[in-house]
Formats: C-alpha cells, structure tokens, sequence
C-alpha cells in the first residue's frame, strides 16, 4: 500500500471505530427498540413484537452517511399456574446491518439474541429484568470504495471515480466478533398491567472485542454504559404524559443525554383500522445541542414511530450526533393475562 494511502485509511479507521457501529447504534426512540437500548426492557410486557426499524445519521457536511436498518422480534415467556398467566421473560432476536461512509465503505452485519427474566421484589412491590445478550457481528472494509488521489485525473483536473484507487491493502476481507451484553430493568405496573415507572442500566460490549481490521493490530471496542428511565406522570380520560431519560457513555468522545418526556392522546377507536390505542409526540433535548422531535401511532396490533434531530446552538461544530431520522414499525399481539371483563376496554398504551 501506497504511504498516502495507509494514512488515509488509518485516519479512516480511527474515526469509524470512534463513530459508528463498532459501537451500539443507540435509537433515540429507545422505548421502540428495546433490544438496542437495554434487553431487559423486552421483559416489561406481554406482547409479541415483529418489528422493523431504520436510522440514517449524516456525519459532518459531506456525503458521508450512517445507515443503521434493523429486525427484531420478541416473544414473551408465560407460565401459567392454576390458571393464573404470569409473565416470567422474553426471548429476542435482532438481524442488523450497519453501512458506513460514501457508498458504504465499512459495513457491518449480525445477529443478537437475548434472554430477559423477571425477578418479583415483593417488599417494595416492584419487579426487576435482568437479560443477557449475545451476538455476532462481521465487519468487513470494501477497499475498491476508497477515494484517493490516485483517482484525480490531471487532464480534466477533476476527481474520477472510475479510475483505480492505487490501494493493495494487506487487509483481511472481515473481521468476526463476539458480543455480550447484559441490561437490568427496575419497573412496577398498575392493577391494569400498564407500567408505572421505570429505570434501568445495560452494559454493551462487556467482553470489549478486538475489531480491528488490519491483522497485526488490536482495535478494542469500548465498553459501551447506558442508563434510562420514566414515569408515567399524568394519566386521564384524555392524556397520558409520561417523562423519560436516556444516558449513554462510550467513551470520552461518545456520550449522550436525552431528557424530555411523551404525550400520548388516547383513541377510542371504532374504526375498521384503527383500535382503542394511543397517537403521541415526544420531545427531548440532547446535551449535544439538539432537539429530538418523534411521532408515534400505538395501537392493539401495530406500532409506528418516526423522529428526527433538530439542529440548534450552532450544532455544526459538532455534527457527529445530529441530523438523525428513524423509523421504526412494529406488529404485536398481546398474550398476557385476560383481564375481568369489565376492564378488557380499558386502555393499554403502547
């Protein structure tokens, strides 16, 4: 390889391992994607979930991208016992590939399951998750999509993609790893089922995986922290308000706290598509300086949620955590406990 060109991929390199999915790919709409966030959160209700999710993230003001599509599905572990239903856990599954850069130059793909168990604490009423996750993850650096200045043709003065890049890399094609991950998940739930307020903490990467690409070297993936909560603050005949927080760490350059809150309004239904369900807006403020805008349509047998960030502050300066959008879509089917006939029409939010 060229000396240019095994600085530009070291500085490639360096900057993807402290950017993109190497690390968790956080959606910021964590409460639809409970597999990425915390697995434990899969173990909080009694439906099951078939779900499909999207995020793009920008990076600076070039064409550089981070597109991040997911597939999940969760399914909760019942027991019955003298025909009472009690939820115990929930088993999840995630296939996810993650593309890098102009015309996706790194790419990942893998797959994570996870196991969540709950553990009643009958002296302070509540329940505690806990899951462990692991996963398998091959990445892989499509050298042919580097650009370098082999490809400036001095005739036209300009850059040509179809020109060779000059680039013999002494790489391996991919890198396979290992992941394990292990979340806890403290939460209670009213007479109805509905949760009241929770809070929780997951570790990603806990084995801290080498990911390097280049044979020689060691590239550990950093320990990834993350932390999360709500409550369910206001509920009546109209609207349910309910604050929220979620706090990663990986890293000193690689944090994030979001603060704010969803607002659900309830829907009666009586239509042939629509259910008794809730159609909320959610609204948080990252330390990053940037604002969080979602949307959501939460009935019986679907979920939809769509966000983007908001740049504000001058954001530019530091771009790396900004100009996100997702899209998360989801088919459920609750399995739980039949509830008495006088409280089947009750309400149950997303």
């Amino acid at each position: 390889m060229k000396k240019s060109g095994l600085i530009l991929l070291s500085v490639m390199m360096a900057a993807f391992t402290s950017q993109v999915f190497g690390q968790t790919p956080y959606y910021n709409q964590f409460h639809q994607q409970p597999l990425l966030n915390n697995p434990a959160l899969s173990g909080m209700k009694s439906d099951v979930v078939v779900g499909f999710g999207y995020r793009s993230q920008n990076v600076g003001s070039g064409n550089g991208a981070i597109n991040t599509p997911t597939f999940s599905a969760i399914l909760p572990i019942m027991q019955t016992i003298k025909r009472n239903v009690k939820r115990v856990g929930a088993a999840g599954i995630m296939v996810l590939s993650d593309r890098t850069g102009t015309n996706g130059v790194v790419r990942t793909t893998g797959v994570l399951g996870s196991f969540a168990y709950n553990l009643p604490i009958t002296n302070m009423g509540g329940k505690v998750a806990v899951a462990m996750q692991l996963g398998y993850m091959s990445r892989s650096l499509d050298v042919n999509a580097l650009r370098t200045g082999s490809q400036f043709n001095p005739i036209t003065g300009n850059f040509d993609g179809t020109l060779a890049n000059g680039e013999t890399a002494d790489l391996g094609n991919t890198k396979g790893f290992g992941m394990i991950n292990l979340g806890a998940v403290y939460y209670d739930e009213d007479e109805y089922g509905d949760v009241q307020y929770y809070v929780g903490i997951s570790g990603q990467g806990v084995n801290v995986p080498n990911v390097s690409l280049f044979d020689s070297k060691t590239d550990r993936l950093p320990f990834n922290f993350s932390a999360l909560g709500g409550i369910r603050l206001f509920n009546d005949e109209q609207f349910i308000v309910t604050p929220n927080f979620r706090y990663f760490y990986a890293g000193p350059s690689r944090s994030q706290l979001n603060i704010g809150s969803l607002v659900h309004y309830k829907i009666d239904g009586g239509y042939d598509a629509i259910g008794r369900g809730t159609a909320g807006i959610g609204l948080w403020y990252s330390q990053n300086n940037s604002v969080i805008a979602s949307f959501e349509v939460n009935q019986p047998g679907f979920s939809v949620g769509l966000s983007y960030d908001f740049l504000i502050n001058g954001l530019n300066s530091n771009p790396s955590q900004a100009r996100v959008t997702e899209f998360v879509v989801s088919g459920k089917k609750y399995i739980g406990k039949r509830r008495p006939k006088d409280l089947r029409n009750r309400l149950r939010r997303g």
